[in-house]
């Protein structure tokens, strides 16, 4: 209509709406160059040429779409709903490190932290194991292999499991962003870590993720309510120190269980070529593993113990010998256990292994 009214620019305006609508997103610029436009319009129509009317308006129309907002995208897609507070059992907000829960909010908008909800917490029976096979059981469903297939996040994700093995559950956000990216600058340490949090909190398993925990200065699990080998050890060696010298007979049984469960059982199997895998090795992941299969066999160690005393007592020590064994294969440190194997070998009759226990732990002095 507009070149056949004698105005072959006129294609020329049409395109540049298009452009400045679809790509321009400041409305400022485009309202104003058609504001121009119409103005100019409206100059050749006084000027005598009719068509100019049709242009102003055109352009005014152009005007006025240029300046409401352009929603390319529901607000919705583009920020994610916020986490919510994951208490105690009491009902209050649970950190080990004394400071309010907060996730970590959407790396689109990574200035905002938002607290997790009572919602997020596990929803069935929730089971972890860390001792041999690794397992992630959601009322019975394995999701493992779901964590592992995402090298970074299993990394992440049993870092934090070496922690709190370690007693130190509370990882410092610097220390876990120099395992995740060593070398890489501050700034874009912080932002990966955000995204991993964040990763972690919601692209596995709602139950995995509501299970990872962060504030503005630390992240860490919160396996209060998860049923795992690591918690089950640390709870038995609580209770058989409240107890008597001798423990009870339930007691008993139940450390019995978690050792041959866990017996010959190596911590986080294999961690060293996700390591390698996702770092080189330019971490302190590994001492922190490392160090956490020393506690775990001290704490093995310790039931061993309890239990060895308990079969004495009553009458058996054949049962404890093959615990004491394994218990010394792994704590070589422990002469407790040494003389208590001592012992036991004498009780039945072994005397030439009772001699070559006192030889191998220095215990002919004594």
């Amino acid at each position: 209509m507009l070149v056949a009214s004698g105005d072959p620019i006129g294609f020329a305006y049409l395109a540049i709406a298009l452009v400045t609508y679809l790509f321009v997103q400041t409305r400022l610029v485009p309202t104003l160059f058609w504001l121009l436009v119409a103005a100019f319009g409206a100059w050749s129509a006084v000027s005598g040429a009719p068509v100019g009317w049709v242009e102003a308006a055109l352009a005014a129309l152009l005007a006025s779409v240029a300046v409401l907002p352009v929603r390319l995208g529901s607000e919705a897609g583009r920020t994610r709903p916020a986490l919510s507070n994951v208490s105690a059992s009491n009902g209050s907000a649970s950190s080990p490190i004394g400071n309010p829960v907060v996730a970590v909010a959407d790396p689109v908008d990574p200035s905002v932290e938002a607290a997790t909800s009572q919602s997020a917490r596990p929803q069935g029976p929730v089971r972890l194991q860390a001792l041999g096979e690794f397992r992630f059981e959601i009322t019975g469903r394995d999701i493992a292999p779901q964590l592992e297939d995402k090298h970074v996040l299993a990394f992440f994700f049993k870092y934090l499991l070496a922690r709190y093995a370690n007693g130190d559950p509370g990882a410092g956000r610097t220390a876990a962003s120099d395992e995740l990216s060593p070398g890489y600058e501050d700034s874009a340490k912080r932002e990966r870590l955000r995204k991993q949090i964040y990763d972690l909190q919601h692209d596995v398993a709602p139950e995995l993720g509501s299970i990872v925990r962060s504030n503005r200065s630390h992240v860490w699990l919160e396996l209060a309510e998860v049923d795992s080998d690591l918690r089950r050890l640390r709870e038995l060696c609580e209770r058989a120190r409240k107890e008597p010298a001798l423990v009870s007979s339930q007691l008993a049984r139940d450390i019995q269980s978690i050792l041959d469960q866990t017996e010959g059982q190596e911590f986080l199997v294999g961690f060293e070529d996700l390591e390698q895998r996702v770092n080189q090795g330019r971490g302190a992941a590994g001492q922190i593993v490392s160090n956490a299969r020393l506690a775990i066999a001290a704490q093995r160690a310790e039931l061993i113990r309890v239990l060895a005393e308990y079969d004495d007592a009553l009458g058996r020590p054949e049962a404890a010998i093959p615990y004491l064994q394994s218990a010394l294969d792994a704590s070589s440190d422990r002469q407790d256990l040494a003389r208590l194997l001592v012992t036991a070998y004498l009780k039945t009759g072994q005397n030439s292994r009772a001699s070559e226990v006192r030889r191998q732990f220095d215990l002919n002095k004594e």
